[in-house]
């Protein structure tokens, strides 16, 4: 018998997101984590940590580190996320000198201020796959970390050192995603009967919007899985974990056309029962045709999630976004007559906006409701800088001041807008608008993970929201009040 050696082992956290998570019924699957995992775990034991599930996750994690750990890995994105994280961080450190290690967007974008925190010592940088298996084999080995790419970290003497970038990772030649790891029933959730999960087949998107993380994290480019690799794990998920509905996280599922009409093919031909949503871009919906779209139908695509962030051209310009309002419309006319949702994503509060700009974007949110029926709005939400986005290098000539912290970083949330050239009054009002947008069209299928309770005071609200888009009237919001009070509560 052969004696099974002892695994160092090595923890991955996943932060809380905030209030949003008191209000869903199941959570988005940590796939950044399980996929820095597969690259590990065949060497070490990884344990996964969600503290959106644990409620007592002080205790737990003073549990996990009784284990004597390699390192620490925590993932976050700019805003509430950090706060949690941070949390975590210190809780870590009270307890022992362990390596603490974040990656994720906002470390990524902001790696120099949040390495001053005293709590965290490295930041890994973009994908982390390579990247944290090179960086705890040097840990465990006592090896120095100087050489490894796509790290930032703190020297003895306190110095912050950037290593030179990592270059991108071929999809293709990352391992299986080890969903072992994880009890996958806690991120399963139900649509229409059907088992559902969260899936990724490409990173990155091709476009250079001002205001997006993609134009630093990926660098303006998509990479994808070849077709018959993202079907492998289509396939995989249908017949080994009954999934039957698909939500794909891809920034930009249909830059090329013909891969997803491969996918299409692989599951009409192998009579696969699954429906499935992903999202679209303006320019690649002005090279599908009537017969495409028909095929995606065939093949179970039942919502398309697209970013239109403004009714006003000048904005659209303005943040790079390679559209005109009149291509939404007449992509809106077109999928109309198929069995397909559009969910549109709009965006207020950019710089130089005015209150003209904003009511082109409202009314442009109603028109795509009136002239298609299957149309959703995701949400009319208020612009949040992200760090070193090109957008964000110049905002100081509007004012903006940024944080140089993780403390300054928490507040920048959606529903907090903290941009200069915003007065007060107008804060107050975009806030409401946002507030409203949530409740324009309540369908059900835009609230999958909502708790019941919530579905049923979305409908009833939904009459008020579309009075308000349309007369333009957002004062006297006691609603958005009593929202507040609520998330006050459940902080």
């Amino acid at each position: 018998m052969v004696k099974k050696t002892k695994k160092n082992i090595v923890i991955l956290i996943q932060p809380k997101v905030g209030y949003l998570d008191s209000v869903k019924t199941n959570y988005a699957i940590p796939l950044a984590l399980l996929s820095v995992a597969s690259m590990i775990h065949k060497d070490y034991e990884v344990i996964i940590f969600d503290q959106r599930i644990h409620s007592d996750w002080e205790k737990k994690i003073d549990r996990l580190l009784e284990k004597n750990p390699v390192c620490i890995g925590l993932t976050s994105m700019t805003g509430e996320q950090l706060y949690y994280a941070l949390e975590i961080s210190k809780r870590i450190k009270s307890k022992g000198n362990y390596p603490v290690i974040w990656g994720g967007i906002h470390p990524t974008l902001d790696s120099h201020n949040v390495l001053k925190n005293k709590n965290i010592d490295i930041v890994v940088r973009g994908e982390g796959e390579e990247t944290f298996k090179e960086l705890i084999n040097h840990l465990e080995k006592n090896k120095n970390i100087k050489s490894i790419k796509g790290i930032s970290f703190k020297s003895k003497e306190g110095k912050i050192i950037s290593n030179p970038e990592r270059g991108f990772i071929d999809l293709n030649k990352l391992p299986e995603i080890p969903y072992n790891l994880i009890d996958l029933e806690k991120y399963t959730g139900k649509y229409k009967g059907r088992r559902s999960l969260h899936v990724q087949l490409s990173r990155g998107c091709p476009f250079a919007c001002t205001y997006c993380y993609n134009s630093i994290f990926n660098k303006s480019r998509w990479r994808t899985l070849t077709a018959e690799n993202a079907f492998k794990i289509i396939s995989t998920l249908y017949h080994k974990h009954n999934i039957r509905y698909f939500d794909f996280l891809d920034d930009n599922l249909f830059v090329n056309l013909d891969r997803m009409e491969k996918i299409a093919d692989d599951i009409i031909k192998n009579k696969m029962d699954i429906i499935w949503k992903g999202t679209l871009e303006i320019p690649s919906s002005k090279r599908m045709s009537d017969m495409y779209f028909k095929k995606m139908s065939k093949a179970g695509l039942e919502r398309l999630e697209v970013g239109v962030e403004s009714g006003s051209n000048r904005i659209l310009k303005l943040v790079n976004k390679p559209q005109k309002i009149e291509d939404v419309f007449e992509l809106n006319r077109k999928i109309s007559k198929f069995k397909i949702t559009p969910g549109y994503n709009f965006v207020v509060g950019f710089p130089t906006e005015t209150k003209e700009d904003v009511k082109l974007t409202l009314n442009s949110a109603l028109r795509l409701l009136k002239e298609n029926p299957h149309a959703e709005i995701n949400g009319v939400y208020c612009y949040t800088p992200y760090p070193g986005t090109p957008l964000y290098n110049n905002l100081g000539k509007f004012g903006f001041v940024s944080p140089k912290s993780i403390e300054g970083w928490i507040e920048y949330t959606g529903d907090k807008i903290r941009t200069p050239w915003v007065d007060s009054k107008e804060k107050k009002r975009l806030s409401n608008i946002q507030f409203a947008s949530y409740f324009l069209n309540q369908k059900g299928s835009n609230l999958l993970d909502i708790k019941r309770v919530i579905k049923i005071l979305s409908k009833l609200y939904e009459p008020i929201a579309r009075a308000r888009f349309k007369f333009n009237f957002f004062n006297l919001m006691i609603e958005h009040y009593v929202l507040s009070l609520y998330k006050k509560l459940v902080d």
